[in-house]
């Protein structure tokens, strides 16, 4: 993941407390959000909670593609997931500021106040993605009236206590839910471009060319590391709201594509100086595993693997490239 600080006043030495997010200086306070909005996967506000409110008016879109927002005081003595809670990752990190600055974190969403983890943030801190989104409210509102909900899932996952497992059950894994399934986010997507590419361009293909069904399943977005190191890759990786991204150099990537046995001799090589760069950084990011597609579509290429395991870990930090910060 990818954090960004943005206070609404100058403070002291405030980035000591938060080492592993991008303080974003510079632009006036819109700019900052949007900025945030536009790269970032959370955002560490600090400042008037009715300041961002009114710029969040003009930027949110939907709580399934909203980055977390937690919002905190000049102080640092209150911090309040404000917006995305739970898919975003809001309440989690708000939890995280308060044990590491001791922060009093101000929740107020029911199954939180309740001590219970709705099947939403279940699924978020496992990776894993809900199939009939509509439904979610329907599960929580079980959770809450009934204190329990019937589950079907692999034995690897750390249940709480109140899921309780059973045969027929209300969520399963991947299929046969009565009201929803949770999916793994196990496949890595892979992405080559021409450098005059835009962003929005990209996506649109994205749309048209790869299925829903690999969609919903991405982990991680990878690439070459010149393109990973552009602003085009990481506003892309924002708007397929994915939470990881890697960029891997020649040597790298050749040592996957002599394993793949790609052809050597093509226009790629002679402008990055490698024959490819989907498949060979596809293969590397899932661990050696199996290709599922590839497409291409004039300056524009996809390639998707299935990942050897997937990631448990869904706020992991990563590097942010300079040309974000």
């Amino acid at each position: 993941m990818k954090y960004a600080l943005i206070t609404v006043r100058k403070i002291k030495n405030i980035k000591n407390f938060f080492p592993y997010a991008v303080l974003i200086e510079g632009e006036n306070l819109k700019e900052k959000i949007l900025k945030g909005f536009k790269y970032y996967n959370a955002i560490i506000f600090i400042g008037s909670i009715g300041i961002i409110t009114r710029y969040l008016k003009l930027m949110s879109k939907s709580k399934l593609f909203d980055p977390a927002i937690v919002v905190l005081d000049e102080k640092l003595r209150y911090c309040i997931p404000l917006l995305s809670s739970h898919f975003g990752g809001a309440l989690d990190l708000s939890l995280r500021i308060e044990k590491e600055i001791k922060s009093i974190s101000v929740i107020t969403t029911a199954t939180d106040t309740q001590n219970l983890i709705g099947i939403d943030l279940f699924a978020r801190r496992n990776n894993l993605i809900v199939d009939k989104k509509e439904n979610i409210k329907l599960i929580n509102s079980k959770l809450l009236n009934e204190k329990k909900i019937s589950v079907n899932l692999p034995n690897y996952f750390e249940l709480p206590k109140y899921y309780i497992t059973s045969e027929k059950a209300d969520v399963c894994y991947e299929s046969g839910g009565k009201i929803l399934n949770l999916i793994p986010k196990d496949l890595v997507l892979g992405i080559g471009f021409h450098k005059n590419e835009n962003a929005d361009y990209i996506y649109k293909k994205y749309l048209e060319l790869i299925d829903v069904k690999f969609r919903n399943r991405i982990q991680i977005l990878v690439s070459h590391e010149k393109k990973w190191n552009t602003k085009v890759f990481h506003e892309f990786s924002r708007k397929i709201n994915v939470t990881h991204t890697k960029g891997y150099n020649n040597f790298e990537l050749q040592k996957a594509i002599d394993k793949l046995n790609i052809d050597k001799e093509n226009i790629v090589k002679k402008h990055m100086g490698i024959s490819e760069i989907c498949r060979p950084a596809c293969f590397l990011a899932s661990n050696n595993m199996e290709e599922l597609i590839t497409i291409k579509d004039k300056n524009i290429k996809f390639s998707i693997f299935r990942i050897q395991k997937y990631w448990k870990n869904p706020y992991l930090e990563e590097d942010i490239p300079e040309v974000i910060k």
